[in-house]
């Protein structure tokens, strides 16, 4: 059985020490299972990170390195897989695998839809907990099934920054709504020189006529302190909203019968910056942004071996998701598809796991996590084409930013260009071309998605062009 949020980040929980939100049924999923303190989104946006759920692979090989791109119709997905392998499999919530309906390989008890993608989590969410409790009580549970149950919030902060895109934020302590004493603090690293940015990021984020929500960001630029301190409380309350909904599945599931048969693992698509980094929404390869929850766990009577412990020394990318439900449901994953099952890490500490963790975002951004640093850089964009991988432009670098996450974990002092740290640089660019060359990288099919990538390279390569051409290695 998966649980999943919706913009989760991996610190936002009450029993791991945040006092400003209270997360119950979070901690009791994480009082029950191990929990990897160390895992990672393969890519921070929507679409692509529920598409790489439910195959396996990146989104640069699936057709959606985007939201709006298109599942390459020869690629099988998690439901498909299950059902070859003898598994009834079910759907409940947000799907968001863009080209292909869940329909096609499960039964969908709830959602399904394009529609439920963005929003209105405050009716989706408690539909989406009620039909997956309903089908747990239904006493006609067959043998075996696998049942993914995907909720929206806390997303609904991206529609709550919407509304106040052409009108002030309210102020809730002049409205006596909440103390300011109650508002959470501005993370270390709200403070940060954007010129350490790769130029894509910049092009995506920071300046005028930006890709997407560019409303938003004209809005966020005009923002107090204050303002920036509501946005965070108000995120801790759609995180409230959706451990509320988890709860009543978990409830559910401890009164259905079979929770001594069913391995339970909770996760989220990626984060929210949260004012890190002067930043909103997700969007980047910065932990704030791409760093997850990850928890396997069961409600069962008998407790997993490592039942309560935070595993902290295994990195985890989100394409272990499908090879670790492959490997407890005792079926055979596909060729080409990538990851780790963690179920040897779950049984026994000490289990070996990868060396590095690969992201990419947006098709331009993307990066290596290993046990310490975490070096990321772009593609430089080509003029009269779409820069999605394969391309003539594969190992031009563009710029690039290395962080030492033991030292600096709020990844503000870039030592990519420190010449004491030029031979890590070598060392991670090295992985992240070796990773590549491992990937079925694919070129876009739908057109609108083609269209998508093409205007996006023409923004970023504007930016580039005007701020640091000379910087291309």
């Amino acid at each position: 059985m998966l649980l999943t949020a919706d913009q989760l980040s991996w610190n936002v929980r009450s029993g791991a020490g945040n006092r400003y939100v209270s997360t119950p049924a979070m901690d009791r999923i994480a009082g029950r299972g191990v929990t990897f303190q160390r895992a990672y989104a393969s890519d921070p946006v929507c679409a692509p990170q529920r598409t790489s759920w439910m195959t396996g692979r990146y989104g640069s090989e699936t057709g959606t390195p985007f939201n709006g791109g298109r599942l390459h119709p020869d690629i099988a997905d998690l439901g498909a897989v299950l059902r070859e392998g003898g598994y009834s499999t079910f759907h409940a919530g947000k799907w968001h695998v863009d080209g292909r309906p869940a329909a096609t390989s499960f039964d969908v008890i709830f959602g399904g839809q394009r529609e439920i993608a963005a929003g209105g989590a405050e009716i989706h969410d408690a539909t989406i907990a009620r039909t997956t409790a309903g089908f747990l009580a239904s006493g006609a549970l067959p043998e075996p099934f696998y049942l993914q149950a995907h909720f929206v919030n806390p997303h609904d902060v991206c529609e709550y920054l919407h509304r106040f895109e052409s009108r002030n934020m309210p102020d809730l302590v002049a409205q006596e709504i909440v103390a300011e004493a109650e508002l959470p603090p501005l993370p270390d690293n709200f403070d940060f020189d954007i010129a350490q940015e790769t130029v894509a990021q910049i092009a995506a984020r920071r300046v005028p006529g930006c890709y997407i929500h560019d409303g938003i960001r004209a809005a966020v630029a005009g923002w107090s302190e204050l303002d920036w301190r509501t946005y965070i409380w108000r995120y801790y309350r759609y995180v409230e909203d959706v451990d509320r909904n988890i709860g009543l599945v978990l409830d559910a599931l401890e009164s259905s019968g079979v929770a001594d048969d069913t391995i339970l693992i909770f996760t989220a698509d990626h984060g929210e910056s949260c004012a890190s980094h002067h930043m909103f929404q997700k969007f980047t390869l910065y932990d704030e942004s791409a760093r997850v929850p990850f928890v396997v766990s069961s409600l069962g009577s008998v407790a997993l071996p490592r039942a309560g412990e935070v595993e902290d020394g295994v990195l985890v990318s989100a394409v272990d998701l499908f090879s670790t439900i492959c490997d407890y449901a005792g079926v055979a994953r596909p060729a080409g598809t990538h990851g780790m099952s963690l179920r040897g890490s779950v049984d026994s500490a000490g289990t070996a796991g990868r060396e590095w963790a690969y992201m990419e975002v947006n098709f331009l951004g993307r990066g290596i996590v290993d046990s310490r640093f975490k070096y990321i850089t772009e593609y430089v964009p080509e003029p009269e084409r779409a820069a999605l991988p394969p391309n003539g432009q594969r190992n031009v670098q563009g710029r690039e930013q290395l962080y030492d996450l033991l030292q600096d974990p709020g990844e503000t002092v870039n030592l990519a260009y420190d010449p004491q740290h030029s031979g890590i640089v070598v060392r991670m660019r090295q992985r992240l071309r070796e990773t590549e060359a491992r990937m079925s990288q694919r070129p876009l099919g739908d057109p609108g998605a083609i269209a998508t990538a093409a205007e996006w390279s023409r923004q970023t390569l504007e930016q580039w062009r005007a701020l640091v051409p000379r910087d291309a290695k």
